[in-house]
């Protein structure tokens, strides 16, 4: 049995293939659902192995900590008896779930080498929250957008493929490239959650507001909005809103589809995505009323305790530091965690920090934006994501 990109797989059901190239096309476009074709591709060959891998990334992406360990253990012993890609396969993404990231892109970079059309393999490098984009490295747009160039020869016209190149390439600011491969996409695969992320990110990227509003509008009619990456695709939305001069019609965006009480995304997302928005704001001298960072807050305490991953820590940090207590313990924590750190990831956080602790303290600091600025790609996340931090900076 092959795969829709050619690649064969230790199954010999017809259904189980079916289903599993159904679920990754899923992944693939962060749609909704993946999870029922995996389970069912199970079903149908309980000793497939690749099924069981994907399952794993999705239960830790949702939070789900015991089904991960029990998919990634079970398709861990099945890869024992399967091809050598299968086996690297199964083995990148036990890596990636271990949060061993520097092995897992080395092994990435390997395997795609040898296996280019491992696009499942290759989704983990292409995203925003990705292996590559959370490395530290501050090239690694230019990074990502290599590895891809190397190998669009064997992507002939995919919507997958068009959809993440053209995010990868309008992230180095190539938008005219980046543009007309998103509408390629799209015309294959409308409601395609991660070309729709990217052309958001172009249309914002080249400031037309107005044309981005319009299209989300459009686009999110008969989409599901249990996808994993709809609530993101909300947050650019209430940006375009806000861009244009529609604080309101933002904050209605936020209460209704970004806050995390009621936020489709994953935990980590809901994070990301509401304190941002709600600090970009408030840069704009919109009031907000703290019972909203009280709840990001709230979710944080529930979620994630742990210190450690600079681009979270600075949206945990921004609710904390609005909450109403400047001398809060989790402030200090953050700030002491980096400053006791001694690397340039470390050392740029600080710096962040200090800059939105003295926009909201109302004290001068001597950190500039060009101090911080080339580093920026450090934290991971996308340019728009990065920009809060551009318009703290300019903030009056």
């Amino acid at each position: 049995m092959k795969d829709r990109f050619g690649l064969s797989l230790t199954t010999n059901s017809y259904s189980a293939t079916e289903n599993y190239s159904k679920g990754i096309d899923i992944c693939l476009a962060a749609n909704a659902n993946a999870e029922k074709y995996l389970q069912n591709s199970i079903k149908d060959d309980p000793e497939f192995s690749l099924p069981y891998a994907a399952l794993a990334l999705l239960h830790d992406m949702w939070g789900r900590q015991s089904e991960k360990d029990l998919c990634l253990q079970k398709a861990i012993k099945l890869s024992e008896k399967v091809s050598k890609r299968e086996k690297n396969h199964v083995f990148i993404i036990a890596k990636i779930l271990e949060n061993n990231k520097i092995v897992a892109f080395n092994l990435l970079k390997q395997h795609i080498s040898e296996f280019p059309q491992d696009a499942f393999i290759i989704s983990q490098i292409t995203g925003a929250y990705s292996v590559l984009s959370f490395s530290g490295n501050k090239n690694f747009e230019l990074e990502r957008l290599n590895i891809l160039e190397n190998i669009e020869k064997y992507y002939d016209s995919d919507w997958w493929f068009d959809g993440m190149y053209s995010y990868s390439l309008t992230e180095v600011n190539r938008h005219n490239e980046a543009c007309k491969l998103a509408e390629k996409s799209l015309q294959k695969m409308y409601h395609n959650g991660h070309t729709s992320h990217t052309y958001s990110h172009i249309l914002y990227e080249t400031k037309q507001n107005l044309e981005g509003d319009k299209f989300l509008l459009e686009w999110f009619k008969d989409y599901d909005e249990n996808a994993p990456i709809a609530g993101h695709i909300r947050w650019h939305q209430a940006l375009f809103q806000s861009l244009l001069g529609n604080p309101s019609q933002a904050l209605n965006i936020y209460l209704t589809k970004i806050k995390p009480s009621i936020c489709t995304s994953p935990n980590y997302g809901k994070v990301i995505d509401a304190a941002s928005l709600l600090w970009r704001l408030k840069l704009k001298n919109n009031k907000i009323d703290q019972s909203l960072w009280q709840e990001i807050n709230e979710f944080n305490s529930l979620n994630f305790n742990q210190i450690g991953d600079p681009f979270l820590d600075i949206h945990k940090f921004i609710a904390y530091l609005n909450s109403g207590n400047i001398n809060k313990n989790e402030l200090l924590e953050i700030q002491s965690f980096y400053k006791n750190k001694s690397d340039e990831t470390s050392e740029l956080v600080s710096n962040i920090l200090e800059i939105l602790k003295a926009k909201v303290v109302n004290f001068k600091s001597n950190i500039t934006l060009n101090d911080v600025i080339d580093e920026l790609p450090r934290i991971g996340g996308s340019h728009a994501q990065r920009d809060f931090i551009n318009e703290t900076f300019l903030a009056v």
